[in-house]
């Protein structure tokens, strides 16, 4: 079984609605309008960051190590800028 996780998620749910193993929310939320910065995202089983229908994300000077499958995974997303970020 494949473990789960992201150290930081922009939605609300895991999977999308009718998608995944189980139901996990029937009205869900996505990010907008958020900045993460300057830091040190690591060591996490699957994601360092996750997002899905998420708009006007900015991820800057940021260090992404450590993780399973992805560092960084966004889908159905709108204006995204990833700068000076190492992954």
């Amino acid at each position: 079984q494949q473990r789960f996780f992201a150290i930081i998620s922009l939605k609300s749910v895991v999977f999308n609605l009718n998608q995944g193993p189980g139901i996990f929310g029937t009205d869900p939320k996505y990010a907008k309008n958020v900045i993460i910065k300057n830091g040190k995202i690591g060591l996490s089983s699957h994601h360092g960051i996750h997002g899905q229908g998420n708009e006007n994300i900015l991820i800057e000077n940021v260090h992404v190590y450590n993780f399973e499958t992805h560092g960084i995974q966004f889908s159905a997303f709108n204006d995204i800028k990833i700068r000076n970020v190492e992954i």
